[in-house]
């Protein structure tokens, strides 16, 4: 099938192979290179626009890439590439691929077969396959044999085709295919990236098919897996979507306790390619409740598989065996991994005093509490896991000491004898940071805050279309800051939010040419729900992702040593003081939450949220009902022309062209197009017409732009059908080539 079917690869740098040049590349590399052939020559180097160098034209090539798909985040982290030097992907060097080589240790140990209560031939089901299939469709490069999740999502949706994948997938997570297709399927392309200071990070993701099939038992098990993390109290970062924030809370809380407490961030060298696939999957058979997982794990990981490195023509240059650890891109990686180590973090909080919280996620540990029982729990922890073949780097890991206070003597010579990296004031840790020195934390906020600005100069280049451009400037305003805001209280965070929005907006006011003011800026800030275009501030939306982020690391407060501290002393805290002022406001506004009696105390807070359906979806529930006494306030303060223009707005089809979904040629628009659209969307004045109409009429008009009867996209038919219900709702409302423009 996969030789056959058209394959398609989102990668544009070199053509997908057919499955026969496929096979003739792997066996023409098994020979050996050939003699007497001469190299190709090289394309001709375009010349780079004024002001932009090599990497940031590839960064915006990229982002433009990801955001026509619908992947902001992406091309977010593509613009932060290009500003930062981190090069992405690196091509496969001599020297690259030797570290590869070394990164990918021999087996310690054979692993043994799973045990006979892990069922088979369970039946599959197309709804939950399907639901799969959307999952994987989430712009990932095709696999070796050009395939892609947006493929098997196309495939998925024809009932015979979803029957032959059912059938597929049951093989896969039953572990019965023979060894030759086993061979393939976990073949995957080896992908090396810049992680900084001359270090590589190996990403293999495997095939399409077994993700496909991995990602539908995480989808049909994954409640009793989630048990297992929840009641742990440790392991954050499988199953738990808010994991890092609860994490760098209960450490932040460990350390609020007592200000002589430290904190020590672990730092393992190569953690998930040294981890004994042996003794991994002796910890996942010892967990029945995960059974319907152990004959797919058995099968992926009881012998090698190929890894491939491919150069810039795509042509494959290096094979490297994955024998030890599990795959970093592998779907059932972090459950692997998290099971793996689950245990030898659990022995070393229990053999350790209880005046110590160590959380993790994923291979990212941090132990704190007082400074004699944390430091004993590090070097507990080194030793076991050494005895494991695994390796944690001291030169790397760092440890928090308090702002001023001396030690004891002892505890200054276990310091020097770890040599760990001591830092004072603020710890940055899994994206945040924590720390006693108020001071130390509000400028590693700031710093990080003003980190983010250094991409929005690439939004206002001509290299980056308008529409994609504002697109992207909404998703750095709104969804980036989200996670810092719920890990941080407001009055840390809001200052800084407060002057990025402001940086986005002024980036969208000169890549438009435009200015927002009065009407135009409420427009521009209200949520698309309401009738805007979606650029609502974080700065407003913090103290509500804080209480969100709280409510969100109560599922794990039973199962910590902070809850033997008993809740009197912990709600004493600064972080649950802050909360506390928090939700005072919900408790004096009129507004009318779900339940509001979960805010009325800290403890019917802590009871309430600590069921972790209850926090699901807690921030967007309390926005929406805030965002619609906004818009009541809004309803007094505007004329009600401007009231009708916004109400025509609040529909859905108005902001169909502000939605993240992927781009076709129909859906894509010209600079002055969104010019047009953002104009006539915030109600803001348009200093001239467009130069051209789509329909190539340069004599331009407001009536020929809204009734053009030429090449109507979808956006110029829902703008006058929107225009027609305006003047239908205002009576007052003049004729169009009367009005200021508005469109």
């Amino acid at each position: 099938m996969f030789f056959d079917c058209p394959s398609v690869c989102l990668v544009k740098a070199f053509r997908t192979l057919t499955g026969p040049e496929f096979a003739g590349q792997v066996l023409a590399f098994s020979k050996g290179p050939q003699q007497g052939k001469g190299d190709k020559p090289s394309s001709p180097v375009e010349p780079l626009p004024e002001g932009v160098s090599q990497q940031q034209m590839q960064g915006m090539r990229r982002a433009n890439h990801y955001a026509e798909e619908g992947r902001f985040r992406k091309a977010s982290q593509a613009l932060e590439q290009a500003t930062t030097g981190l090069k992405g992907a690196l091509e496969p060097t001599e020297d690259v691929v030797e570290e590869l080589r070394k990164l990918h240790p021999p087996a310690s140990s054979a692993p043994e077969p799973p045990p006979e209560l892990a069922p088979i031939w369970q039946p599959v089901s197309k709804k939950k396959l399907r639901a799969a299939g959307d999952r994987i469709a989430n712009g990932s490069a095709a696999d070796i044999f050009g395939w892609t999740g947006e493929l098997i999502r196309l495939l998925l949706k024809d009932n015979q085709c979803a029957a032959y994948l059912a059938k597929i997938v049951g093989a896969i997570r039953d572990g019965v295919l023979p060894d030759e297709a086993r061979e393939w399927l976990l073949a995957s392309w080896l992908v090396p990236l810049d992680k900084s200071g001359g270090k590589v990070r190996p990403i293999a993701g495997g095939t399409v098919l077994f993700k496909l099939a991995a990602t539908y038992l995480l989808t049909t098990a994954s409640a009793g897996a989630k048990t297992i993390f929840i009641k742990s109290g440790i392991q954050c970062g499988v199953f738990m979507p808010d994991g890092a924030n609860a994490a760098a809370h209960f450490t932040q809380h460990t350390l609020d306790l007592d200000p002589h407490n430290i904190v020590v961030k672990v730092d393992f060298a190569n953690a998930f390619n040294t981890l004994p696939r042996g003794q991994m999957l002796a910890s996942m058979y010892s967990h029945p409740q995960l059974a319907c997982f152990f004959r797919i794990l058995h099968w992926a990981y009881c012998k090698p598989s190929a890894l491939l490195v491919r150069g810039k023509g795509g042509e494959v240059v290096a094979k490297i065996d994955s024998q030890e650890g599990v795959r970093q891109g592998c779907v059932l990686g972090p459950l692997c991994f998290g099971i793996g180590t689950l245990g030898l973090l659990e022995g070393v909080k229990e053999d350790s005093s209880h005046d110590i919280e160590l959380v993790a996620l994923l291979d990212d540990v941090a132990i704190s509490g007082r400074p004699e029982p944390v430091l004993s729990a590090f070097e507990l922890l080194e030793s076991r896991v050494q005895s494991r073949g695994m390796q944690i780097q001291r030169d790397k890991s760092e440890v928090l000491l308090p702002a001023s206070g001396d030690f004891e003597p002892q505890v200054k010579q276990k310091l020097d004898e770890l040599q760990l990296w001591q830092v004072q004031g603020a710890l940055p840790l899994l994206g945040t940071v924590v720390g006693n020195d108020v001071d130390a934390v509000q400028r590693w906020v700031n710093n990080k805050v003003e980190s983010w600005r250094t991409t929005l100069p690439l939004l206002e280049r001509k290299e980056i279309p308008a529409q994609l451009a504002i697109l992207i400037a909404r998703w750095c305003m709104v969804a980036k800051p989200n996670s810092l805001a719920r890990s941080l209280p407001p009055t840390l965070t809001q200052q800084a939010l407060k002057l990025h929005d402001e940086e986005v907006v002024r980036t969208v006011e000169r890549r438009l040419h435009l200015n927002f003011s009065g009407f135009s800026r409420e427009v521009l800030q209200t949520s698309m729900k309401g009738g805007g275009v979606g650029f609502c501030p974080a700065a407003e939306i913090a103290p509500h992702a804080f209480t969100a982020g709280m409510a969100a690391s109560m599922t794990l407060l039973p199962n910590t040593n902070l809850d033997e501290q008993g809740l009197d002393k912990v709600s004493s805290l600064p972080r649950f003081q802050e909360l506390e002022r928090v939700l005072q406001t919900y408790r004096d506004s009129p507004l009318e939450f779900e339940d509001k009696s979960h805010f009325n105390s800290l403890k019917d807070f802590a009871t309430h949220f600590s069921a972790e359906k209850h926090s699901r979806k807690l921030q967007s529930r309390i926005m929406a009902t805030i965002r619609g006494e906004k818009m009541d306030e809004l309803e007094e303060k505007v004329t009600p022309e401007q009231w009708a223009h916004l109400t025509c707005r609040a529909n859905k089809d108005s902001a169909l062209v502000w939605k993240a979904f992927p781009l076709t040629q129909e859906h894509k628009l010209t600079d002055e197009q969104t010019r047009f659209q953002v104009t006539y969307a915030t109600g803001c004045e348009l200093p001239e017409l467009p130069k051209e109409c789509t329909c190539a009429c340069k004599n331009l008009t407001v009536e020929h732009l809204v009734h053009c009867s030429g090449k109507l996209q979808r956006h110029n038919m829902i703008q006058r059908r929107l225009v027609a219900l305006q003047g239908s709702r205002v009576s007052r409302c003049s004729r169009m080539s009367d009005c200021r423009l508005r469109m």
